[in-house]
């Protein structure tokens, strides 16, 4: 029974998306079953993270990990404590990092608490936001409309996933296009563009970067209030947040 519990055991730690690998800061912290014990498992699944517990109840942390990077090295290391909320938000996020390798990420995120969620949410507008400057500001004509949308509508499914709403690839896309694109042909990023002193053939970043914010903030809001997701509400979200945005450009350049 003991061999076939342990067969089980090491099946489960070969397959396993994430490991959580506990070691107490109040206690020997890393002692030589530990040791070997995580060894044995770093052979097996490599997607391990050391979470170090108690940090509250030492005055040494930085000694702490550094020993255990040094005994073993390759995980990321993270202390944490349950009673101060310290780093647990840190540890969310390192998470989500491995899970993101299989597209297990929203499973994952879906369990928490709704502010919690809420969280997850921003940091991926955010991340989505400052992606899309970065793309705007590459000088080559035309190479900033087609990342741009792929931000965009990977943006949209994450959020419909992390709100358990359905929402196709294809639905995704007709909804930006109706979003976006004017009657004209022209997409309302070089449409706004124009407006930009010195605009030449790319999207100025901060344009490309805002009207992705407000893409996500709008999609985000409709989900948590449990409205439809229509053109119409995406269209009227992004003319505010851009003139939101915009005012709070002059507040700071004056």
């Amino acid at each position: 029974a003991n061999t076939q519990n342990s067969e089980a055991t090491w099946t489960y730690y070969q397959s396993a998306d994430v490991i959580l690998y506990f070691l107490n800061a109040a206690g020997t912290v890393l002692s030589e079953t530990e040791t070997k014990n995580f060894q044995k498992i770093y052979q097996h699944n490599q997607n391990v993270l050391i979470v170090v517990t108690k940090m509250d109840a030492t005055d040494d942390v930085d000694t702490i990990v550094r020993h255990i990077a040094e005994k073993l090295p390759g995980p990321k290391i993270i202390p944490v404590s349950a009673r101060e909320g310290t780093n647990i938000d840190r540890l969310r996020r390192e998470v989500l990092d491995i899970l993101k390798k299989f597209d297990k990420d929203n499973v994952f995120v879906r369990q928490m608490d709704p502010t919690v969620r809420g969280k997850i949410a921003n940091n991926w507008i955010v991340g989505a936001g400052t992606a899309a400057g970065a793309i705007g500001a590459v000088p080559f004509p035309g190479a900033d409309i087609i990342p741009l949308t792929s931000i965009q509508i990977g943006l949209m499914l994450k959020l419909s996933n992390l709100y358990e709403r359905q929402l196709s690839k294809e639905s995704a896309k007709e909804l930006l296009v109706v979003t976006i694109v004017g009657n004209s042909g022209k997409t309302a990023f070089r449409q706004i563009a124009k407006l930009v002193p010195g605009y030449g053939a790319v999207i100025a970043a901060g344009v490309a970067s805002t009207a992705t914010l407000a893409l996500g903030y709008g999609t985000k809001y409709v989900y948590e209030n449990k409205l439809e997701l229509t053109p119409e509400q995406l269209m009227g979200f992004v003319k505010r947040f851009r003139k939101k945005a915009e005012e709070s450009s002059e507040e700071t350049n004056e």
